[in-house]
């Protein structure tokens, strides 16, 4: 096949240096490919939240739980630890908020500093507290995100700093879980 032919069929890839793009001999621009990744992630996120305008709802595929650092009632602070099962990207949580549900019962300072809440290790990107619902950021990940998505499973934990406190009643009590379209509910228990 001639030169000339390579060079004018968007067919007939060449590859240059690791890092170039097939047949121009001109780097890929780490922005654009940052950029795709995340609209790539979001769409494939999307694609995967279920039917148009229905709420999947765990323990299916997709769950909840929790686990608080004391079962005592009334006690504060406490640490609360949430393990959410769902679709990952590369075994992280990426994009948008998850919207935590506390029980009116639950003890929950008027703001929460970002430091407090931790998603997956790492500093979450921020919490606002609205009464009894905590909306946090998710953490941006740093360097270029691979395409993969799968279940697994990460942790969400509300440190002693968040100065969460156990209902002073003893019960069984409803936690929820939102994120986008995905809605997981769980319950935890103090005594």
């Amino acid at each position: 096949m001639s030169e000339r032919r390579k060079r004018d069929d968007p067919s007939v890839s060449s590859s240059g240096p690791a890092g170039d793009r097939p047949g121009t001999g001109k780097a890929y621009d780490p922005e654009v490919l940052k950029a795709g990744c995340a609209l790539a992630s979001a769409a494939a996120l999307a694609l995967a939240g279920g039917a148009a305008g229905a709420l999947r709802t765990g323990p299916g595929d997709d769950w909840v739980s929790a686990t608080l650092s004391s079962a005592r009632a009334g006690a504060r602070p406490v640490t609360l630890k949430l393990s959410i099962h769902t679709a990952l990207q590369c075994g992280r949580l990426v994009g948008g908020a998850l919207v935590i549900r506390l029980p009116a019962q639950e003890l929950v300072p008027k703001a929460v500093p970002a430091r407090a809440v931790l998603v997956g290790g790492s500093t979450s990107g921020g919490v606002v507290v609205s009464g009894h619902t905590l909306t946090v950021a998710i953490p941006r990940p740093s360097g270029v995100l691979c395409d993969v998505i799968a279940p697994g499973t990460v942790v969400v934990r509300l440190t002693r700093a968040a100065n969460l406190g156990n209902p002073a009643r003893a019960g069984s009590y409803p936690l929820i879980v939102q994120r986008g379209r995905l809605l997981l509910r769980t319950r935890f228990t103090v005594r």
